[in-house]
């Protein structure tokens, strides 16, 4: 018995030992020391550079997208094989993206990955057998929160790369850098164990801060469609830059096309001041001087070439042959002036002024006009450009040009970019004294001249009509085809802006860049001015909010409100803006707590719409 008894409690013993080890093998296998699982890592993708407007406020917007597609071989073959539960799967993939089963099997014949549907979630749960014959692509899918801005910052590729604008030009400083990771512990292939082990956050590309005034480019936009309503225009198109600094503050065309940038047109009347300056910086024009015009000239005996004025002047001073753009008289200077200093002189002088050249703005396709060189001149060319035929300018280099009266006869040239990264290339072009003639004379053109249209009750203009009939090659000029223009700066004493305003074949009697351009620019002026007053009397107190409640937004501009929603990190596709002016309305109303919503409408509008009294 004490025998059995030792056998016993040792066969008991040996159980006992055996079950401990296996039980220690498995707490082993489940539960894995520190740092002996196979490492994972999960990609972080990068984002590509914002564009913002001079204020630093978001002009696009990123969004992260997840293509779905069918991987139709690998299903394939393990359907011959019955692998697959067919109807299982076409059941799920209805489910999740709607797709019939006869709708994919007619694609599966022809493509060898089937799109299925796109998400802006990377966490869409597919299920098994889904699960294995699904593949996804990732994307990087940009918008341009601003419809008016699309032809200045441009698109993005499937890539992600700049294709046009400013997505081109600064491509290499939004670009996306370096993809991020994380790094964990896994075992098998679903359950995930231990610690994060190391978090590499992705280099996203870097922002680039436009120079563009949101508020001014949407009253430019605005304006500009209406004038191509109003007079049956082809187009219009609308050039504002701030005086002092080169900055293009709104740059719009209705056509789609930057046409401010790639198109020209030969300027007309516009050019007028610059032969006036350029005879009196050699001292070869006086203001008392007196012309005669009869509504035509003959600028040479021997030649048959006549060139009409648009009105008899008769006895007119050199003020008001500038302020009624009269032919007659320009040209007469222009003879003067070409027989004292020659064609050269007039060359170098445009050149100087920036004609012939790019402005150098941060734009990709910048086009730099035409300007032929006085070798290849006739008789006629340089009298001819001095009323502006045969030369041709982009809007943006005939504002940048005439923005040298504006700034005391300094020539700046235009950049895209907030803080600048192009060189100024300022240079003295006319002196002070000359200017100075020439300001009061372009003040007069909007007082009493061929720009009264141009007139505001808010500020005082200057400025020049110009009124071309357009060219085509081999016609010649055509018959009823113009480009009506008017450039001006605002206020007269202390200029903060120049501004072009241009339309593109009007129809209809009523052509004149006077009578059609001016009151586009004078409604500009108008816009700004009143929403300026408006938010300075609405809102005289320091703007306080707090991060939780919804702030008074009434009396903001819109670019104060984008710029208080950013600090609330309230994302710009939660927001809608509806109108023009100063914000008159809200929705939800202050103090609502932010967490509770979901979308922000802000109403927009002139004092009068909700305060009282303009």
């Amino acid at each position: 018995m004490n025998e059995k008894r030792v056998n016993l409690v040792t066969a008991v013993l040996l159980i006992l030992l055996l079950f401990l080890l296996v039980r220690g093998l498995s707490l082993s296998i489940s539960r894995p020391e520190p740092g002996s699982l196979p490492v994972k890592n999960i990609p972080i993708f990068p984002q590509r550079g914002l564009v913002l407007d001079s204020g630093g406020a978001p002009l696009v917007i990123n969004a992260h997208k997840y293509f779905y597609y069918l991987d139709v071989k690998y299903f394939s073959d393990n359907l011959a094989r019955g692998k697959v539960q067919a109807d299982l799967f076409f059941e799920q993939v209805y489910t999740l993206f709607q797709k019939t089963r006869p709708q994919l099997e007619e694609k599966m014949r022809t493509m060898a990955f089937v799109p299925l549907g796109v998400s802006e979630s990377a966490v869409l749960e597919i299920p098994r057998p889904a699960a294995l014959y699904i593949s996804i692509d990732h994307r990087d899918e940009r918008s341009v929160l601003y419809p008016e801005l699309v032809q200045i910052i441009g698109k993005v590729d499937s890539y992600g790369s700049g294709v046009n604008g400013l997505e081109r030009a600064f491509d290499s400083t939004l670009a996306s850098r370096d993809v991020g990771q994380i790094y964990y512990e896994r075992f098998n292939n679903y359950a995930r164990l231990g610690e994060i082990l190391a978090v590499h956050p992705p280099v996203d590309g870097q922002n680039v801060r436009t120079s563009i005034d949101l508020t001014l480019q949407q009253i430019l936009s605005k304006r500009l469609h209406e004038g191509v309503t109003t007079y049956g225009a082809k187009s219009a198109t609308g050039v504002l830059i701030e005086t002092k600094t080169g900055k293009v503050r709104a740059l719009y065309s209705t056509s789609g096309l930057n046409e401010a940038v790639i198109s020209v047109f030969e300027p007309g009347s516009a050019l007028k001041p610059f032969i006036f300056a350029s005879a009196m910086k050699y001292n070869l024009l006086d203001d008392d001087e007196t012309f005669f015009c009869t509504g035509k000239i003959k600028p040479f005996p021997d030649l048959s070439t006549i060139i009409n004025d648009t009105h008899v002047h008769h006895e007119i001073q050199t003020p008001d042959a500038l302020a009624h753009s009269c032919n007659v008289a320009t040209i007469q200077i222009a003879l003067r002036f070409l027989e004292e200093m020659g064609d050269w002189t007039w060359y170098r002088e445009l050149r100087l002024a920036g004609f012939g050249d790019l402005t150098g703005v941060e734009y990709p396709g910048e086009v730099k006009g035409i300007l032929h060189n006085p070798a290849t001149w006739n008789r006629l060319t340089g009298i001819q450009m001095s009323i502006g035929q045969g030369i041709a300018v982009t809007a943006l280099q005939l504002t940048a040009s005439f923005n040298i009266f504006a700034n005391n006869g300094v020539y700046i040239s235009p950049t895209l970019l907030e803080d600048r990264v192009n060189p100024r290339n300022e240079r003295r072009v006319y002196p002070e004294s000359v200017v100075k003639r020439i300001v009061a004379m372009l003040h007069k053109t909007v007082t009493s001249g061929t720009a009264t249209g141009a007139r505001s009750r808010l500020t005082d203009s200057a400025g020049k009509t110009g009124t071309a009939q357009k060219a085509y090659a081999g016609k010649g000029y055509v018959k009823g085809k113009y480009v009506s223009s008017f450039i001006g700066f605002f206020p007269v004493e202390d200029p903060m802006y120049t501004m072009l305003i241009s339309l593109d074949e009007p129809q209809g009697d009523i052509y004149y860049g006077g009578d059609i351009s001016a009151p586009i620019f004078k409604n500009v002026v108008e816009d700004y001015l009143t929403i300026l007053e408006t938010a300075a009397s609405l809102k005289t107190e320091p703007i306080v909010f707090k991060s939780w409640k919804m702030p008074d937004f009434r009396g903001l501009t819109r670019k104060d409100a984008i710029d208080i929603l950013a600090k609330l990190e309230i994302p710009p596709q939660k927001v809608r803006f509806e109108g023009e002016g100063v914000i008159i309305s809200q929705s939800p109303a202050e103090e609502t707590p932010i967490h509770t919503v979901d979308e922000i409408v802000l109403t927009l509008g002139r004092r009068s719409d909700s305060y009282g009294n303009p």
